[in-house]
């Protein structure tokens, strides 16, 4: 698979720098408003006493939630790391500031396939920041049979049902139900978003949450044995509970 068939199922966090949403830039301080879990306490320590700067950060559990509180003309932010599926929606709604990306430090490190990309050309509004795959995870001391497929997700075995945990982020659970009906992505066909609902509602008596918070501690304590995540979470979540394991869902 190559780098640009990999866009298509992962994740690419992307660092926006100065919202107009009340632009912030005040004299040594930086507001950050980036996912929940993603930024180190350590990092913003470090790089507080290097550059002599107030870090402030809040945080988001989805790209609508971010949207949501920029278009309501909220605080603003100096820095803000949308997902790359929802940089052109900013752009267009005129919530990003252009900014010089090549003279940036660091610039000529990016890989060549995400300089210039589809969702940003030339990088006028964005740097790539990080990226990921997303599927779920399975305690398999609870079930210990095939999670290499969506049907474990989307058609749960009795061991499973009721502990499953969704994302409250639409994007992705819609793209796992595509994935699974054999749909195209990106895919705004009436008729197969009412096969995508009938999998969604079918499958809905088994989820016990929708919530794209918390995805780690409810892992780990066994709140649920089954959630969707990224990948980064489940190493997290293995160091603390080794039979946690990462699907690779053969459907894509």
């Amino acid at each position: 698979m190559n780098w640009k068939q990999l866009q298509s199922v992962v994740g690419i966090a992307a660092l926006s720098i100065g919202t107009t949403a009340g632009a912030a830039l005040a004299e040594g301080e930086l507001f950050m408003y980036n996912w929940t879990d993603y930024t180190s306490p350590e990092l913003i320590k470090k790089f507080e006493k290097e550059h002599d700067v107030k870090v402030t950060l809040d945080t988001f559990d989805s790209n609508e939630t971010l949207l949501a509180k920029l278009k309501s003309g909220g605080t603003g932010y100096d820095i803000i790391v949308p997902g790359q599926n929802f940089i052109p929606v900013f752009i267009k709604e005129g919530l990003l500031q252009k900014i010089d990306a090549s003279k940036l430090a660091g610039y000529q490190n990016i890989a060549d396939d995400l300089v210039s990309p589809a969702w940003d050309a030339k990088n006028a509004y964005t740097i790539p920041w990080q990226w990921g795959t997303t599927t779920f995870a399975v305690n398999t001391a609870i079930y210990s049979g095939d999670i290499d497929t969506y049907k474990t997700l989307f058609e749960p075995p009795e061991e499973l049902k009721g502990k499953i945990g969704m994302f409250k982020n639409a994007v992705d659970t819609v793209a796992f139900a595509q994935i699974y009906l054999g749909l195209p992505l990106c895919n705004e066909s009436p008729d197969d978003m009412k096969k995508v609902l009938a999998l969604l509602e079918s499958q809905k008596p088994h989820v016990k949450v929708y919530n794209s918070d918390g995805v780690l501690e409810r892992l780990v304590s066994g709140d649920t044995d089954l959630h969707q995540i990224w990948n980064g979470y489940t190493v997290r979540a293995r160091k603390q509970k080794a039979t946690i394991k990462y699907a690779f869902p053969r459907e894509g």
